[in-house]
């Protein structure tokens, strides 16, 4: 069996743990300096975040747009790295709500440019037969660092914060020179099946519902609501959500095998239904809170992978319809947050 693409997806894994590392790493930090150092509260960590989101999801689009017309885009994720860090610097000088806000929007910008492009690079480079495995471990691969972060930050939250800054700014200089270090292998580009644009519009609206109906059980809101559902306490709630992280990694896995075999469809039909059932399962309280959690965990975290699968197996423009997925993902998320503060302040 050909191994040639495996120069070009370690590097790329590991972008994803790199990358993925630096910028959770960074959320708390800039969330505290926010909310207490700038004494902006809840009102100016939503502003930027929401400057973050808007600003991703149009480069999003732009990147993938890009990269089908002249694949000489795909430098731009190692340039973004690069910027990152020095945005991330920069951070240490801001000293209004504003310019946290615009610091926040200019991330948004490169992390559009430069996350859609790593899961198409990757995609694109290893064979139809185990992409949706490849890109369920680049996927958990993220989510593992997701959690050492949390621990990264913790150790790191008592220094000043322009030296809590340089981690996270080393981190993404890392995740360029891996990014830098992938070798595409020289191949004949598969034959795409195309759908038409039917398909790939409903794979979008699909990835809108799943983040919006799954956001509840991703970031800060994650541990607030599930300690309060199940009435624990701090390690508990770290701990709950550990394990039901570490057992979505494992379903991502093998749903993405049950694609790779051919059944594709099925199972990005089954995570859309899941995500459906997850928050109804959350409402329901009790044990039944934790069951909604795994499912929301599980169906999110397979189908990322599984509409990447599809995206770049199926679509003649696999660069904008990762992109757009990139998109509708994150504005799911934010619209979701935004209904359960909402649904939190008039309960």
């Amino acid at each position: 069996m050909s191994r040639e693409w495996v120069p070009t997806a370690i590097p790329l894994l590991a972008v994803g743990f790199l990358g993925t590392l630096a910028f959770r790493t960074l959320v708390p930090a800039i969330a505290f300096v926010v909310s207490e150092d700038l004494a902006a509260g809840v009102a100016g960590a939503a502003v930027a975040s929401a400057a973050f989101i808007l600003c991703r999801s149009a480069a999003s689009l732009a990147s993938g747009w890009l990269y089908d017309r002249a694949r000489l885009a795909r430098i731009l994720p190692a340039i973004s790295f690069a910027a990152f860090s020095i945005v991330t610097l920069l951070y240490a000088l801001a000293r209004e709500v504003w310019h946290i806000a615009l610091l926040k929007g200019l991330q948004g910008l490169l992390a559009g440019l430069s996350w859609p492009l790593v899961q198409v690079v990757l995609a694109e480079s290893v064979p139809e037969r185990i992409r949706g495995r490849v890109l369920s471990i680049y996927f958990s691969a993220g989510s593992a660092a997701g959690l050492l972060a949390n621990f990264v930050y913790a150790a790191a939250s008592s220094w000043p914060v322009g030296h809590q800054l340089l981690l996270p700014a080393a981190l993404f200089a890392c995740a360029a020179l891996a990014y830098l270090a992938s070798r595409p292998p020289p191949r004949i580009p598969e034959r795409r099946r195309v759908g038409g644009a039917r398909p790939q519009l409903a794979l979008v609206g699909a990835a809108l519902a799943v983040s919006s109906l799954c956001s509840f059980a991703f970031g800060e809101v994650s541990y607030a609501l599930l300690s309060e559902l199940l009435s624990i306490g701090r390690a508990e709630t770290a701990l709950a959500i550990a394990l039901v992280t570490a057992a979505g990694m494992g379903t991502s896995y093998l749903l993405n095998w049950a694609a790779d075999a051919g059944f594709e469809l099925q199972v990005l039909a089954a995570t859309v239904a899941a995500a459906g059932v997850a928050p109804l399962a959350v409402a329901a309280g009790g044990s039944a809170s934790l069951v909604g959690y795994v499912l929301a965990l599980a169906s999110q975290m397979a189908f990322r992978p599984l509409s990447r699968r599809y995206a770049t197996t199926r679509s003649e423009t696999p660069g904008l319809a990762v992109g757009a997925l990139n998109a509708a993902s994150n504005v799911g998320t934010g619209l979701g947050q935004l209904a359960i503060a909402l649904l939190a302040s008039v309960t």
